[in-house]
Formats: C-alpha cells, sequence, structure tokens
C-alpha cells in the first residue's frame, strides 16, 4: 500500500481524501526524510536549538489541482513525521496564514518580519506537546481560527519555541516527509527566537533547506454556489486562560456563507441554536432574518438569554445553522468545543533565580497549576508572612518584576474569579550581601618559620574565605581563627566574607585517551548554567614540540552571540603529547545564570601547539563521552562542539579540552586585607646622654630626664625608683623623671612588656641627703600671691643672703619660687622669717604648700647657704590657681541709681553680700 501512495504522490501531487475536504499537498520528487526543513525543528535530543521558524508558499496552480479553491476556509492543517521522537515537554506553536501574491521565495534571506507581515495567527498552543504519530499518520493542528482563501498564492508559517523545557526536551529527532520544490522555502533553526529574525531560503543556519518542503496536510470546505451557511465556531464565551466564568454568559456563535453567493437573511432567514451539556444542560437559539452576508464572510450571532457557568465543570458546545435549501448541510454544525469552569486554584508560586549576590536584579514570578481564575496579582512584601501589597503592573504568569531588588524579598500571587479569591504559596528571593565587618591581625615571634593566627567578624550567618592573593586563586582557609600556613617573614593576607554554597569538581576529571588538538575560538564545550557559581579553576593538558616550554594559554567564556563575557590568560608548560600533563588553572569567573555559554581556548602563547582533548573515534560505546555532566539546579555542561556561536552543533562523541572543573557556589564579598607579623626579639636602648642612667641629685633637686628608646613592645614598666620620680611609655620611648623625695641609692630597671622576648635595661639614681636650709637676717623685697596664677617678681635686686616676704600663701596651693641665678638654692620659712622650713631645694623650687598665711623665701647661691652681693630677679607663682572664668555676670545684683553695694575683696574679685 505504501508503495502505491507514493506512486501517488509522484504522479498527482496530491491525495485527495474525505470526498474532496482534505488533502495532501506533497509537489515534488520526495526526498529521505530530514529534520532540516520543519516545520519543527529538532536535531537531536540534547540539541540546544530549541526555536525554530519557517515558511512555505504554495501556489495557485497547487491549490488548484488540490481542489482548494477561492472562497474554501481551511479549518486543519498537518505534517507527517517518520519516526516516533515525542517531546518530553510542551512548548509553544504557533502557525500563520496569508494570502500571497507571491510565485516564489527567491531572495537568499528574508526577515521574518516581512514574511509574518499581513499574516493572521490561525494555530498558538502554548503548550504544545508532539506525539509519537509516524507515516501516514499526520499529526494535526485544527486551527484556532479558520482561514479563507482567497485565490493566489497561499504562505503558512511556523514558529517553535521549546526553551520552556529544561533538559532534553524531545527524545531524539524529528524526521519530517518532504518533497524538492523550488524557491518555496524560508526557514533558521536557533537557539531561541530572538535570534531567529532572519530566514534563509537555503540552510536553516546548520544544514541545507534548499528546495525542501515539508508534506502537508490540509482540510478545507466551502466553494459552493448554491445556499451554503454553517455554524463555524463559538465566539463566546471564549476559552479563558485561567477557565473563569460567570453565572451569565453570553453565547455567541460565528457563521459562515460557505456559498461563492451573498445570502439576503431577509429572504433565507438563518436559525443558529446552541445545544449545552456537561455541568449543565441548557439550549440557546436565535434566529438572523435581517441583513446579508458577502461569499466567505462570517457573522458573529449571540443567542438569545445567557448560560450559567458558575458551577465547576466541563461545558459542551454544539451548535447549528440551519437554512432553508441548504445544500450542504454537512457543514451545518460547528465542532464541538468543550470549555472547562475550573476550581479557582492559584497553583505552586516560584521565583527564578532564588536569590542574588550583592547587587539585586529582576526576578520572574511564576506559577504552575493555577486554574479557575479571571485575574492574577502578584503581591511583594519585605517581611515573611504579613505586609503584602500588590505589585503594579504584576498581572501576568509568568512576571518579571520592574526593577532590581535591594533587599530580601517575600512574593506570594492571587488569584480571582467573580469575587473570590485564593492565596498561593510564598516565596521568597534572596539578596545576599555578606560584608567583612572587622578584622584582627596578629604576630608571632620570630625568627620563623611560624603560624600567625588571624581572625574577621562579619555581617549576619556568614563565614569566611582566606586568600593568599587579593584577586583570583582558591581560599587556603575558611572560617575564624585562621592559621596562616608557616611564615618567616610578614605576610599579608585576604579574607573575604561568604554565604552559602560549596565547592563541586564536574566534567571528566582527567584525561582518557588525549589526543592533540589545534582548534580554537569555535572548538569548546557548551554549557547551561542555572544559577550564579564561580569557576575556580580547570584542568587543561597544554602540548609542544618540545619538553618544557614555558607560555600562555587564553581562556574565554563567550555566550550565545558569540560575545567574550570573560577572559584569562594562564601561565601554563608545554609537552609532547605522550608526556602532557595535567595542569590546574586558575580562572574565577563569575557566570551569571543563562544558556548556550561556551568555554574555549581563545589564543595560545608561542610554543604551544595545542591542548589534549578526547577524539571521536576512541568515544565510548554509544558515541557519548557522558553528556551532560551536571551539578544539580547549578550547572548542566551539554556537549562539545567545534562550530561558531550561536550554533554551538552538537558534538556529545568529543570532549574538548577542559578537565575537571572546580566551580563554588554561593556569595563572596570583596575581600579585606589582614597582615600577619613575624616578630623580632624586643630591644631597649638609653637615649638620653650618656651617664644619665647613673646620675646623683639631691634630695628635693629635679634629675635630668633619662630616656630609652624601645623596639617590639607594646608597653614598658620600670621599678626600683625613688619617690617623687615617675616614668611613662609612650610612641616606644620609656621616660624617667622628677624630683626625689627621698635620700639613698635607687638601682631601678626597665621591663619591656608584650612583643617578643624578656628584655630589660638598669641604672643608678644616687639621691644626697638635702642640707637642714637656710636662715637669713637680712629682708630686702615683698609681693603677693597671684591667685589667678600669674607670675609675680619679687625683686629685680635680691642677693644671695637675703631673705623676702611674700603674702598669701593658702594651704593646698603648689607654689613655685625662682631665681634669674640658676645655681641659686631656696629656703622657704612659714609665719615668720626664722619659722618652720616648708620647702628647700635649688631654683626654681615647686612643692605642694602646707601653710596659709606669710611665707619668708630665702635666698642662697648654694646649697650650703652661700652669700653674693649680687643682684637676681626673684618670683612666686601659684602653679595650681587659676582666676574665675568670665561668667558674664550671672546671678549679678542689680543695683538700682544712686544704690551701694558691699561686700568682701577676693583678690581683685569682690565676693558679694548684699
Amino acid at each position: 500500500m505504501k508503495k502505491v501512495f507514493s506512486l501517488l504522490y509522484l504522479i498527482a501531487g496530491f491525495v485527495l481524501f474525505c470526498q474532496g475536504q482534505t488533502v495532501i499537498i506533497n509537489t515534488g520528487t520526495p526526498g529521505t526524510p530530514a529534520y532540516n526543513a520543519g516545520p519543527i525543528y529538532r536535531s537531536s535530543a540534547a540539541s540546544a536549538y530549541d526555536a525554530s521558524r519557517y515558511t512555505y508558499l504554495y501556489t495557485a496552480a497547487e491549490l488548484s489541482a488540490a481542489g482548494i479553491t477561492s472562497g474554501s476556509v481551511i479549518s486543519l492543517v498537518g505534517w507527517v513525521k517518520s519516526n516516533n521522537t515525542t517531546t518530553t515537554g510542551g512548548g509553544i506553536f504557533r502557525i500563520f496564514m496569508k494570502n500571497s501574491s507571491a510565485s516564489s521565495f527567491s531572495l537568499a534571506t528574508e526577515t521574518w518580519a516581512n514574511l509574518n507581515a499581513g499574516t493572521t495567527m490561525v494555530y498558538e498552543n502554548l503548550n504544545q506537546n508532539i506525539s509519537a504519530d509516524v507515516d501516514p499518520v499526520y499529526i494535526d493542528f485544527p486551527l484556532t481560527t479558520s482561514f479563507v482563501y482567497t485565490g493566489g498564492s497561499l504562505e503558512i508559517s511556523t514558529e517553535w519555541d521549546i526553551n520552556q523545557v529544561s533538559g532534553s526536551p524531545t527524545t531524539g529527532t524529528f524526521s519530517w516527509l518532504w518533497s524538492t520544490v523550488v524557491d518555496r522555502i524560508y526557514g533558521t533553526g536557533q537557539t531561541s527566537l530572538a535570534n531567529a529574525g532572519t530566514l534563509s531560503s537555503t540552510t536553516n543556519s546548520i544544514s541545507t533547506i534548499d528546495d525542501r518542503r515539508p508534506f502537508i496536510k490540509i482540510v478545507y470546505s466551502g466553494g459552493t454556489t448554491g445556499i451554503d451557511v454553517g455554524a463555524q465556531s463559538l465566539v463566546t464565551p471564549a476559552v479563558s486562560a485561567g477557565n473563569c466564568y460567570t453565572g451569565s454568559e453570553i453565547v455567541t456563535v460565528k457563521i459562515r456563507n460557505y456559498s461563492t453567493n451573498p445570502i439576503d437573511f431577509s429572504v433565507n432567514p438563518v436559525t443558529v441554536t446552541t445545544n449545552v451539556t456537561g455541568a449543565i444542560t441548557q439550549s440557546l437559539a436565535a434566529t438572523v432574518n435581517t441583513g446579508t452576508l458577502a461569499p466567505a464572510a462570517t457573522l458573529d450571532v449571540p443567542m438569545s438569554g445567557s448560560l450559567n457557568m458558575s458551577a465547576t465543570g466541563t461545558y459542551t458546545f454544539n451548535a447549528a445553522a440551519v437554512v432553508s435549501g441548504d445544500v450542504n448541510p454537512g457543514n451545518n454544525g460547528m465542532p464541538s468545543t468543550d470549555i472547562i469552569k475550573a476550581v479557582l486554584a492559584s497553583g505552586t508560586a516560584s521565583a527564578s533565580p532564588g536569590s542574588y549576590c550583592v547587587t539585586g536584579g529582576t526576578p520572574t514570578l511564576s506559577t504552575t497549576g493555577a486554574d479557575g481564575y479571571g485575574g492574577l496579582q502578584w503581591q511583594q512584601s519585605t517581611t515573611s508572612g504579613t505586609g503584602f501589597t500588590n505589585i503594579p503592573g504584576g498581572t501576568t504568569n509568568p512576571y518579571t518584576v520592574g526593577t532590581a531588588i535591594t533587599q530580601t524579598m517575600y512574593y506570594q500571587l492571587i488569584a480571582s474569579c467573580n469575587g473570590s479569591n485564593v492565596t498561593s504559596n510564598e516565596v521568597s528571593v534572596t539578596l545576599n550581601n555578606p560584608q567583612v565587618t572587622g578584622t584582627t591581625p596578629g604576630s608571632a615571634c620570630g625568627p620563623g618559620p611560624v603560624s600567625v593566627t588571624l581572625a574577621a567578624t562579619g555581617t549576619g550567618n556568614t563565614t569566611f574565605n582566606w586568600y593568599d592573593v587579593a584577586s583570583g586563586g582558591v581560599p587556603i582557609g575558611t572560617g575564624s581563627p585562621f592559621n596562616t600556613p608557616p611564615i618567616s617573614a610578614n605576610t599579608t593576607y585576604y579574607v573575604a566574607a561568604t554565604t552559602g554554597g560549596g565547592n563541586s569538581n564536574v566534567g571528566l576529571p582527567t584525561k582518557l585517551n588525549g589526543t592533540s588538538g589545534a582548534g580554537t575560538t569555535n572548538f569548546g564545550l557548551v554549557f547551561d548554567a542555572l544559577a550564579t557559581f564561580t569557576l575556580n579553576s580547570v584542568v587543561v593538558y597544554p602540548v609542544a614540540a618540545t619538553a618544557g616550554v614555558n607560555s600562555t594559554v587564553t581562556i574565554d567564556v563567550i555566550d550565545g552571540a558569540n560575545t567574550i563575557v570573560h577572559t584569562a590568560t594562564v601561565n601554563v608548560v608545554g609537552n609532547p603529547t605522550a608526556s602532557a600533563t595535567a595542569q590546574t588553572v586558575p580562572l574565577n569567573f563569575t557566570i551569571a545564570p543563562g544558556t548556550n555559554y561556551k568555554i574555549r581556548p581563545g589564543s595560545r602563547g608561542a610554543g604551544i601547539t595545542g591542548l589534549l582533548f578526547e577524539p571521536s573515534a576512541s568515544a565510548p560505546p554509544g558515541g557519548n563521552y557522558g553528556y551532560p555532566f551536571f551539578v544539580p539546579g547549578v550547572l548542566n555542561i551539554n556537549h562539545s562542539t567545534l562550530t561558531a556561536a550561536p550554533a554551538n552543533t552538537v558534538r556529545l562523541d568529543l570532549y574538548y579540552y577542559f578537565y575537571n572543573w572546580d566551580i563554588s557556589t554561593g556569595c563572596e564579598s570583596a575581600r579585606t586585607a589582614v597582615l600577619a607579623t613575624v616578630a623580632g626579639n624586643n630591644t631597649v636602648a638609653l637615649t638620653s646622654g650618656a651617664g644619665t642612667d647613673a646620675q646623683t641629685v639631691t634630695q628635693g633637686t629635679l634629675i635630668t630626664n633619662i630616656t630609652y628608646g624601645t623596639t617590639g613592645a607594646t608597653g614598658a614598666t620600670v621599678t626600683g625608683l625613688p619617690a617623687g620620680v615617675t616614668s611613662n611609655w609612650v610612641a616606644n620611648v620609656v621616660t624617667i623623671s622628677g624630683t626625689p623625695s627621698a635620700s639613698g641609692v635607687y638601682p631601678y630597671t626597665v621591663t619591656l612588656t608584650g612583643g617578643c622576648g624578656t628584655v630589660t635595661a638598669m641604672g643608678t639614681i644616687t639621691v644626697n641627703p638635702a642640707p637642714a636650709g637656710c636662715t637669713f637676717t637680712s629682708s630686702f623685697g615683698s609681693g603677693a600671691i597671684n591667685l589667678g596664677g600669674a607670675v609675680t617678681t619679687i625683686s629685680s635686686c635680691s642677693f644671695a643672703g637675703e631673705y623676702s616676704t611674700v603674702t598669701g600663701a593658702v594651704s593646698g596651693q603648689t607654689l613655685r619660687f625662682t631665681s634669674s641665678v640658676a645655681t641659686d638654692w631656696i629656703t622657704v620659712h612659714s609665719g615668720t622669717s626664722n619659722g618652720p622650713i616648708i620647702a628647700f631645694g635649688q631654683t626654681p623650687l615647686t612643692f605642694a604648700n602646707t601653710f596659709t598665711g606669710t611665707v619668708f623665701p630665702h635666698w642662697s647661691s648654694n646649697a650650703a647657704c652661700g652669700t653674693q652681693s649680687t643682684c637676681r630677679t626673684t618670683t612666686v607663682q601659684c602653679t595650681s590657681c587659676v582666676g574665675p572664668a568670665n561668667d558674664n555676670c550671672t546671678g549679678a545684683l542689680p543695683i538700682a541709681c544712686g544704690g551701694s553695694v558691699s561686700g568682701t575683696t577676693v583678690g581683685r574679685y569682690i565676693r558679694r553680700s548684699t
């Protein structure tokens, strides 16, 4: 029987079925079934070419020979496969038709926009599955909109996109029956419809389609001359995407005049009856008895009354148009139409991607299983479980959020029908933004090698990766604290905060039967990134004519548009093929979600003749090296290729160049430098004058400051100092200063703290007892202590051997007496000129005063009460006295004109009493 059909195809160019209303057009010479010319392109199960567009031309002569004449109404088309390959999930399939004056498709290329201009979309299925039917059974596509052929040529176009199905969207190749006709096809196969803007008359971008047009089945009706009216289709209620209907639906039926003559309804009234069964049983009717209807024209006829579709279930519509004298009552009835009123459900909501790293993006929200709805509304909140508000414009499925998120967001979907609402599950999109908030450098005592402990703090639930380079490389440690590898010198390390994820290895782990390949640019591995990941490193086997050739290889990642999105030039060592060695090369590429990526060698440095790859001749049984290699939810390495993007023709029997991919997922912050110090022993050295660490002074005499410079220490203590002498450590300097108040020999020790090693320095301060003091009988000069702290001159010509009188001393003051002769000594008596001595020492003499009243400083040229009849200027100052601040007359007593005030004078001030 097949031979008979083939002979009919070849001779007649078509086969007529069902009394002339179903035809198969296969003009030309049949060829071997193939995937090239469509109507749906699938060259293999794992092909990355998930989209295609084709346009076919049928001339008036072909259509006439098939019995399709002007006025015929086309209601179905179909194509036939030679194998039982099926889809693994629903794709998007559309059919377009256009009456045309074209006689051929002779241009080399044509744009889809031009080919699609003026067409009618007669079929659309957003979840199209392709059945396993094989020749001679055609896969039928009943048109959702019937098409009226008006004479001339007919253009039929198809559009296919199955990117919505993950993994392999078909079980194999679609091999379609076709025949040779000249210049009646345009087509292209691509990874996505976005790349399918231009169609060729000779190639589908991969292989030949020149003059190959697939067999087509066409079902049509009409073309009579007598009265011929029929119900064509149900107009309302229309099939709702969400299967939501009301309790008062208007039923409208489209009728068509299938005759080549107009019909006058006033002469030939038409009665349209619609019977509804299933969820409800009801009959509705209407009569058209006015107006006319042109040949092949249609008229929408609303039924009288309405239909209650509030109950869930299936409503089956059957309608017929009846007119007296109808010459073809066989087409009076429209195809039975089922409309489902579904239970309201919001489905299961999801978001893709589910997270972003540092910089937010625009996630796509979708739901599966939503049904029975008349409207959808996505809502968002910054808080889980509460605070949800409508997203303006968020009424589609799927829906892409309009602006990039700036924090973790939560989403849910409201499905509604006739005032009822249901809410989906809540989904979140996480914005990971780990940060290093602080670091703790560390040190260890040398000389090394020693390990140094470093630490870090970060935001939220983060962990830490430690690196020995500011960028690139792989972590050398994780967590906090972190112990460095042994070092002998100060070394800077780098820490980054990270959240989520981990490390995985994927791809062939090592070479199998590697042979050298010189291909670059187009040669490589094609992969899809299902989520963001970092490609830390890969293993390559560089080849050179001689052993030990030091050179470079440039490795690129390109996208489907052949744009380089990542590149790195890495150092390698080449060896002959037989001794080529595995080399792990760092890449550190952050790969964003996307499809049809390719990793390739962009170029090779001098001396590197190739890289090892796995050849077709050594492929395992079945010709597949194990593709796809994958990390679930993150990465699919789909196949090798040796052709240019975006084609990246599938080769499962090759494995190009890049072994043992090391990838990591999660989110990582910028790196922060942390210093690990290898410390030497502390040092301390006298920096004041020679001998200052072994000085002798008289009790009550200020010592010469003693200083020591230090290194490495974090502090210093000094023990053994005489009373009145203190020490401090500032800016790596120890300073010993003060006035000894007790006599004796005081060996002291400087001990460094912190740093490395116990380091000390020693010295001695010898304090001789102070003499008893001096008492003179000759008086000259006087003064009063200034309570504001100013210096008061007692005399500009006091002699050594005299005393002066000073008033205003108050117990608790710190007093300072000076002589202009630096070697003078001063004895201070209290109450009378020969009263108790309250201070004795060399000028300047500063002491804590314990007496209130008048004091008497005695001036001598030395500690032994020497005299000298030469002038010296003498002064007194209260160094602890501070004058009152200007209080801007706070609390001032108002005085009326002519009034008076009295009080006590304090220095230059009046203490108010009235």
